[in-house]
C-alpha cells in the first residue's frame, strides 16, 4: 500500500519538537510495511513582507534529510486570516507536484492528512482529481482553534464531507467533531502511543537530576505559546507548594519555548521562585526523553488537551503524570491508580496533587508502576499504527 502523508506539522529543523507524533506515526506504519512517503508544507510569507523582522519567522529553510522520503512545499501564508481559505485551496498545486515528485507517473493509494484545516481542506481537491481515497487525522486544532472563525469551519465541514474516513486521536476530539454536525459515521478513534525504544536510561540522568539539586524534580513540556498548557498554573502551584512544604528540596522543570517565556519567567521572579522554577528551553526529542527519565513527577495542567503524548512518554519512563479531568488524557489515567487528574485552571487542586506525591514516596512510586504498565501494555506506536492501518483498509473498500 502506498499512502502519501501530508502534514504542516511535520518536523524540521527551527523546530524539532514540533508534529513528532506525526512522523513516529509514519515510521510506525513504514515497519508494518506501508510505502509511506511525506509531503510536508512549509509556511512561506511572500515579499515584500518576508523583509520585515516580525515576520521573518514565517520563512523556514525547505531543505530537509529524513528517513523516509520527504519533500517540503511553499505554503503561502499571510500575516492575518486575509485569504488563507482561497491560499489553501489553490495550495493542491504544490501537493500535486510533490506527489509527482514522490511517486513518479505512479499514484498513491491513499492520502492521509493531518488536521481538516488547513491539510485536509487542501488534500481534498487533490484527492478529487486523482480519484484516490482521503484520511484525515483531527489532532485537536479543527476543534479548538479553526471551528472558532467561520471560513476556517466552512473549510474544515468541506474536508470532513471530502473524507472517507477522519481519525480523531481521542474520543474527546470525536465528541467535539460530533458537536460542529461531522457525520459520525466517518469519526473513528484510535489513540496516538508511544515507541518504547525512545525511552531513555543513561548518564545524562544523573547530570540532569545534578544540575537541578538532586531533590524532587516536578518537570512540564510544551511550547509556551499556548496559555491552555498551564505554565501559569504550575507556577502558581508550585509556590503554594512551597508555602506549604517549605522544607523539602523540590525543583520545577519547565521545558519549551515560546512567546509566553518572558511573562513566565517574570511570574517566577515575582512569586520569589528564582532557584526553585527552571527555565530549561526547547530541546530535541531525544534529550526531552532524558528529562523524562531524570524527573519524580510529571505535571502538565493543561486544561484544553485533545490527548497528549508527553503525558504517555512520563508513563513509559515510570513516572506519575498529573493532567486535568475531561481532557483527552482522562480516557486512559485512572484516578489515584495510573496517575491523577485535577479540575481545569484550579491552582490549589494542583498543588494538593503534587505535594501528595512528594510527601508519600510509595504512592508515588505505585502510580509511576501503573501507569508504566499501562503505556506498555495498550498504547504502543506499534498498535496505534495497526489500527491507523485498518482504517486505510476500510477507507479503500
Amino acid at each position: 500500500m502506498k499512502v502519501l502523508v501530508v502534514s504542516h506539522m511535520y518536523p524540521r529543523p527551527s523546530l524539532s519538537m514540533y508534529g513528532t507524533f506525526v512522523r513516529d506515526k509514519a515510521i510506525a506504519l513504514k515497519d508494518l510495511g506501508v510505502d509511506v512517503r511525506i509531503c510536508a508544507p512549509v509556511p512561506i510569507i511572500p515579499w515584500p513582507l518576508s523583509l520585515l523582522r516580525r515576520y521573518r519567522k514565517g520563512v523556514h529553510d525547505p531543505t530537509f534529510s529524513d528517513i523516509l522520503p520527504t519533500i517540503r512545499v511553499p505554503w503561502i501564508t499571510l500575516p492575518t486570516r486575509a485569504l488563507e481559505t482561497e491560499l489553501r485551496s489553490l495550495a493542491y498545486w504544490n501537493l500535486m507536484k510533490a506527489k509527482v515528485a514522490l511517486f513518479g507517473d505512479q499514484e498513491p493509494d491513499l492520502i492521509h492528512a493531518n488536521d481538516l484545516f488547513p491539510d485536509g481542506y487542501a488534500c481534498a481537491k487533490l484527492a478529487r482529481i486523482i480519484h484516490r481515497p482521503l484520511v484525515v487525522t483531527s489532532h485537536g486544532g479543527d476543534n479548538r482553534v479553526h471551528a472558532k472563525h467561520p471560513r476556517r469551519k466552512k473549510a474544515l465541514v468541506q474536508a470532513a464531507e471530502a473524507s472517507k474516513k477522519i481519525i480523531c486521536v481521542s474520543e474527546f476530539v470525536r465528541r467535539e467533531l460530533i458537536g460542529l454536525g461531522l457525520d459520525s459515521s466517518k469519526l473513528v478513534t484510535v489513540h496516538n502511543g508511544v515507541d518504547y525504544q525512545r525511552a531513555y536510561r543513561g548518564p545524562e540522568t544523573y547530570r540532569i537530576r545534578n544540575r537541578f539539586g538532586n531533590g524532587v524534580i516536578v518537570l512540564c513540556v510544551g511550547h509556551m505559546k499556548l496559555s491552555e498548557k498551564g505554565f501559569d498554573v504550575n507556577i502558581k502551584a508550585f509556590a503554594q507548594l512551597i508555602k506549604e512544604i517549605p522544607q523539602c528540596p523540590v525543583s520545577l522543570v519547565l521545558v519549551g519555548d515560546g512567546a509566553m517565556r518572558p511573562s513566565l519567567e517574570r511570574m517566577t521572579k515575582t512569586l520569589g521562585l528564582n532557584g526553585k522554577v527552571f527555565f530549561a528551553g526547547a530541546k530535541r526529542p531525544e534529550e526531552v526523553m532524558q528529562y523524562m527519565s531524570a524527573c519524580d513527577i510529571y505535571c502538565m495542567p493543561s486544561w484544553y488537551e485533545a490527548f497528549g503524548i508527553v503525558y504517555l512518554e512520563a508513563m513509559m519512563h515510570g513516572k506519575p503524570v498529573i493532567g486535568v479531568q475531561g481532557q483527552g488524557i482522562s480516557e486512559i489515567i485512572t484516578h489515584c491508580k495510573t496517575g491523577l487528574l485535577v479540575p481545569g485552571k484550579d491552582v490549589v487542586a494542583t498543588c494538593r496533587a503534587l505535594q501528595r506525591l512528594i510527601e508519600d514516596k510509595r504512592f508515588r512510586v505505585r502510580i509511576g508502576r501503573n501507569g508504566r504498565r499501562l503505556a506498555y501494555s495498550k498504547y504502543s506506536q506499534k498498535r496505534s499504527a495497526e489500527r491507523t492501518l485498518l482504517v486505510y483498509h476500510d477507507a479503500l473498500k
